[in-house]
């Protein structure tokens, strides 16, 4: 039996997401390949991983009992990276983030990225995804997480958008007050396009760059703002939906980004990083 580090990770996002289109997107690879994917693992365990009830797709006990065992392996794998790669790698690298995405690229990218990674020093730079963009293509930043519809990076994933709300906020029917970045944000000129398509009249009561008083204007109740989901998953806010009168809003692709003179290891250390932590979120 031979069981492939690619295949047991595979495995573990199939068992996250119990879809295999989901599973998919996050690993950036067609349906077909993850399913093809499984069937070789099975084939290697000798029984079946997965099977239906009704409409749902669930582990079979072999499955579960190889889920266990995928999850140390992973683990230990992980360990093992970190312990004999990561210490000798060292240098200098820039990387470019919308200010809405700060709480992942802190809590998730960079102190990941500097536990594996301790020699290598990363600079942050927070703009708005166009300055980002025009910075990688002159080569004045490294690497840049960006939030747009028309790209040519690399797509990490499409980042769900919600209509963000403080817990006690109730919609009367009347002009929603709004809290937006300024017009280069998707977001905003996504939830304003929404907004307008379904007929509901809004007024920006709050202008800003900064995601802190963005979450403040909020957090009051006083305003609700368009944003991505996953970034403002808190206490402190509610997602409003269509029984309360607001449109539905699409997904926005997030894509990475590198300049053409990086293609050094401490370039492709930090992409494969970023890449991972995506896959996982």
């Amino acid at each position: 039996m031979d069981l492939s580090i690619e295949l047991l990770k595979t495995f573990i996002v199939v068992v996250e997401e119990m879809n295999f289109t989901r599973a998919a997107e996050r690993l950036y690879k067609t349906q077909s390949a993850v399913s093809l994917q499984m069937k070789r693992l099975s084939e290697e365990v000798g029984e079946p991983l997965f099977c239906r009830k009704g409409k749902t797709l669930a582990l079979t006990e072999k499955g579960e009992k190889l889920r266990m065992y995928a999850v140390r392996i992973l683990k230990s794998h992980e360990e093992a990276c970190i312990g004999l790669s990561g210490s000798g790698v060292a240098g200098n690298i820039t990387l470019g983030i919308s200010d809405e995405y700060t709480p992942i690229i802190f809590t998730k990218i960079l102190a990941g990225f500097a536990e594996r990674y301790p020699n290598v020093s990363v600079g942050v730079v927070c703009k708005p995804s166009p300055e980002l963009k025009k910075r990688v293509d002159e080569n004045l930043l490294d690497i840049a997480i960006l939030a747009e519809y028309e790209s040519s990076g690399l797509l990490l994933r499409y980042e769900p958008m919600m209509w963000m709300a403080s817990r006690t906020y109730a919609y009367d029917g009347g002009v929603v007050q709004l809290a937006v970045y300024p017009d280069y944000c998707i977001a905003r000129n996504t939830g304003i396009e929404y907004l307008a398509k379904a007929g509901v009249p809004y007024r920006i009561a709050y202008e800003t760059e900064s995601s802190r008083l963005l979450r403040s204007a909020v957090k009051s109740g006083m305003a609700v703002s368009p944003v991505l989901s996953r970034v403002y998953r808190d206490d402190h806010y509610r997602q409003l939906g269509s029984e309360e009168g607001f449109p539905e809003l699409p997904h926005i692709p997030v894509t990475l980004h590198r300049s053409k003179d990086r293609n050094d290891e401490v370039a492709e250390y930090l992409l494969e990083h970023i890449k991972k932590v995506f896959r996982e979120i």
